[in-house]
């Protein structure tokens, strides 16, 4: 389980699996981040609350589990959201970049 809170910014800047059968959380207010070169794998389902931040600055994430993002989500020039086939994405997705 892995849950990013408050005030809090979790920037990823290399090669990172999120594995188990926990969730990954962002809270209202925090910030995940992933930055240029950086693959972000996500085997557990992602929720990113309404009022967080979600950025892939020309990083990959991978989601493998259904997700629910409501965050404002922003994929930079070469950044890639990467959503697993038997997975669903949800949420009020706003932003720009690659969503495949």
């Amino acid at each position: 389980r892995l849950t990013v809170g408050g005030s809090a910014r979790l920037a990823v800047s290399g090669n990172v699996t999120v594995a188990g059968t926990g969730n990954v959380t962002v809270l209202d207010g925090a910030t995940l981040s992933v930055g240029p070169g950086a693959i972000f794998t996500i085997e557990a389902p992602l929720t990113a609350l309404l009022g967080s931040r979600f950025s892939v600055e020309r990083g990959i994430v991978r989601l493998k589990q259904d997700s629910d993002i409501a965050a404002l989500l922003k994929v930079t020039d070469g950044g890639l959201l990467e959503v697993h086939e038997t997975a669903r994405l949800t949420g009020c997705l706003r932003g720009q970049g690659e969503i495949r």
